[in-house]
C-alpha cells in the first residue's frame, strides 16, 4: 500500500477497531505509514486486480505454485483441487491456499526507439562508422 500523503510505500495493516469491522467487510482495511505516522484506509487489493489471484492475508499477487501435498487445507480445499483449481503460496505471509483465478504477470514495458541503448559517440563503432570510406573494402571481407 501506498500512503497518500507522503507516497511511502512502507505501509503496514493497522489494528482494527470496532467501528472499523463493517468497512473490512467490502475489502476497506486501515493502514498505517510507518514514515508520516499516519493512519489511513485503503482496500487490500486494487480493484483492477481483483479478477487475478491473491493473497487473503496480505493482498500479494506475486504468488508460487506449490505441489498439492503440501496444502493443508482440508477437505474443501482437496475438493478445489479435483474441480480444477491450483495451490498458490504467498511468500511475504506464508500462507498456502487454492485460487482458481488466473496469476497475475507484470507486462513487460513496450521499447521505443528512444529506449534502445545508443552507441557513444567515442566508441570505436561511432568513430569507424563515421571515418568509413564509401568504397573501402571491410577488414573482415
Amino acid at each position: 500500500m501506498i500512503c497518500p500523503r507522503c507516497g511511502s510505500a512502507d505501509c503496514l495493516r493497522s489494528h482494527r477497531r470496532w467501528p472499523e469491522y463493517p468497512l473490512s467487510a467490502f475489502g476497506v482495511l486501515p493502514w498505517r505509514c510507518f514514515d508520516c505516522k499516519r493512519r489511513f484506509y485503503g482496500r487490500k487489493v486494487p480493484l483492477r486486480y481483483l479478477a487475478y489471484a491473491h493473497c487473503d492475508k496480505c493482498g500479494n499477487l506475486e504468488l508460487t505454485g506449490i505441489r498439492r501435498d503440501r496444502l493443508d487445507g482440508g477437505w474443501l480445499s482437496w475438493l478445489a483441487m479435483h474441480l480444477g483449481a491450483r495451490a498458490l503460496r504467498c511468500e511475504d505471509c506464508r500462507n498456502n491456499f487454492v485460487s482458481w483465478h488466473p496469476l497475475w504477470r507484470p507486462r513487460p514495458r513496450a521499447t521505443s526507439e528512444n529506449d534502445r541503448p545508443q552507441p557513444a559517440a567515442d566508441s570505436e563503432e561511432a568513430v569507424a562508422g563515421r571515418n568509413r570510406q564509401p568504397n573501402a573494402p571491410n577488414e573482415a571481407d
